[in-house]
């Protein structure tokens, strides 16, 4: 039988509630427009359990309780900026629906009513519970930590001046918002979709590998000598392209098994080791100059506005991604650059435009990889996904690490659910 939890009076408190359902589940999906108590989350997690989490980016949820759980194990975090309502909390076998927001308030002082469904004849009604957090969670976007340092920010500006703070944060990191329910009002969903997905691949698989990778490299200063003179992002890059030349051979990358964090860990450690000691660790004679090779035309929106067609030929024969077209390239390496050229009509400034918004426009930068691969007033041939991944991985880290089809096949070798395609 549905059970109704309220704050004080003669129901129990919602906070009570919740604990005792995280505390017996492995995975807590939960949804609410205002996030800041993160202290029932964090004890779940700390006992084991793996979260999804959707959130308003609003003036009511404060980013230093968001920031505890984006950098938690096993958290995923995506968000709204409006038109969000839900206060949906869904466990392992029941689920709470009703009033109270992910705060103190809505936990204990406020005089919230929520319905508990945690009885076996609540088999339904948790099972829709489940296909509405699905939907909400598929319509959300990825939390990043640059989207999270923008909110941080417009947060605090928002509050202290602004008339209306949500705005404010709304405008600052990029409207989101669930679709509408009228159909004829919607996007397209397959280009939603295909945004979605790049971005969740970005921010959910590449990004968290790569960051684990960097963390046990430095933490073990498993280091050869031959990168210290470049920073941690490139000698992860080079880390990862000894892997995929000397272990993940072929399509061995394919077959490798997923591995649990621990064994993960393990071999990322035991690799580590064979490439600090290995005579030849993959790092070609003047690696670094490239990457100052790429950084000369593209690290600066006004040099990119004004790079000739020989400089950005040279930064893009920095980035591997790129210049490993040149096996379907009858010719190498002198008739790659003709090609890209050719393909994309001798045009200097649209080059120029489209690079620049990839590396220097407006908005999140998932959205402009997006266009700058999809859509036809910037997209360019011979310059696909990876190439823009580490092309903006090399000139802007904080947005998103260097990676390319090398690296990719490296972690999913590595064990890491990742995509190497």
């Amino acid at each position: 039988m549905t059970k109704l939890v309220s704050n004080g009076g003669t129901g129990d408190y919602v906070r009570g509630a919740f604990e005792k359902l995280a505390f017996q589940s492995r995975a807590l999906l939960l949804a609410a427009p205002y996030f800041s108590n993160h202290e029932p989350i964090t004890e779940a997690l700390a006992r084991g359990a793996s979260l999804r989490l959707i959130v308003g980016l609003n003036s009511a949820t404060h980013p230093e309780h968001l920031r505890t759980l984006f950098n938690a194990p096993r958290a995923a975090i995506r968000f709204y900026t409006g038109r969000f309502h839900s206060k949906l909390y869904v466990f392992d076998h029941a689920a709470m629906v009703g009033s109270a927001n992910l705060t103190e308030a809505g936990f204990q002082s406020n005089r919230e009513v929520v319905a508990l469904f945690a009885e076996p004849e609540d088999a339904e009604p948790i099972i829709q519970a489940r296909a509405i957090f699905e939907e909400l969670w598929s319509d959300a976007r990825a939390l990043s930590q640059g989207t999270l340092a923008v909110f941080e920010d417009a947060w605090r500006s928002a509050r202290r001046t602004g008339p209306d703070p949500d705005a404010a944060i709304a405008n600052a990191v990029g409207k989101v918002e669930p679709p509408s329910v009228n159909v004829a009002k919607r996007k397209s969903f397959a280009d939603q979709a295909a945004r979605e997905a790049l971005r969740r691949q970005i921010e959910e698989q590449y990004r968290p590998a790569f960051d684990e990778v960097a963390s046990l490299l430095a933490a073990g200063n498993l280091y050869r000598d031959d990168v210290m003179q470049i920073d941690p992002p490139f000698r992860v890059n080079r880390f990862l392209n000894w892997v995929r030349l000397s272990h993940a051979v072929g399509d061995d990358w394919k077959d490798a098994p997923l591995r649990g964090a621990d064994d993960r860990r393990a071999e990322i450690a035991r690799l580590g080791e064979a490439w600090r000691e290995d005579s030849d660790g993959k790092v070609f004679e003047g690696y670094a100059e490239g990457i100052q090779d790429v950084l000369a035309p593209f690290a600066e929106r006004e040099a990119l506005r004004t790079a000739s067609r020989e400089q950005i030929t040279a930064g893009l024969m920095g980035i591997h991604a790129f210049h490993e077209q040149m096996r379907f390239t009858a010719g190498g390496r002198e008739a790659l650059p003709r090609r890209f050229w050719a393909e994309n009509e001798n045009d200097v400034g649209r080059v120029r435009d489209s690079l620049t918004y990839l590396l220097h426009g407006p908005g999140d930068f998932v959205d402009r990889l997006y266009g700058a691969t999809s859509d036809a007033r910037w997209k360019l041939a011979l310059f696909g996904r990876f190439c823009g991944l580490e092309l903006c991985g090399t000139v802007r880290p904080q947005e998103c690490p260097p990676i390319n089809g090398r690296s990719a096949k490296a972690l999913r070798f590595l064990g890491f659910n990742v995509s190497g395609d």
